[in-house]
């Protein structure tokens, strides 16, 4: 959509009153993309920063920001691939969408989290 196509959509609707503009805009989803919310806004500034971010002494790993955002946009597609059509068209739509996150805490658990936030699903954590 282009500037001008997005201008003459504006111009051409009704009067909106106090009724969300957002709906007119394209949406922020991508496989590279994070919700643009100002928690993963925050880790972006920190990934570009090339800061230490945990230090998994049970796995024996270090890991910067970047890394776990990395990771989390892989978990995140490798779990939108295993979920039905009704749950992706629920996460959509903005209904609620509970996932549970089964880990030791740790690396994996922080991105499994940061991967189901990603998807704009709710993270249940639940204990081994």
């Amino acid at each position: 959509m282009t500037v001008a196509s997005l201008l003459e959509l504006i111009s051409s609707a009704p009067n909106m009153g106090n009724a969300d503009r957002t709906a007119l805009l394209p949406g922020h989803e991508g496989l590279n993309v994070f919700p643009n919310t100002p928690f993963f806004a925050k880790l972006m500034r920190h990934a570009r920063r090339n800061r230490l971010a945990i230090r998994d002494v049970n796995m024996g790993i270090q890991k910067t920001y970047g890394d776990i955002l990395s990771d989390a946009l892989t978990l995140r597609a490798v779990i939108k691939s295993q979920l039905s059509a009704t749950i992706i068209k629920a996460l959509k739509a903005g209904n609620e969408v509970y996932v549970g996150v089964l880990s030791a805490g740790g690396y994996e658990f922080t991105v499994a989290m940061l991967a189901v936030l990603a998807l704009g699903a709710a993270a249940v954590p639940m204990s081994m």
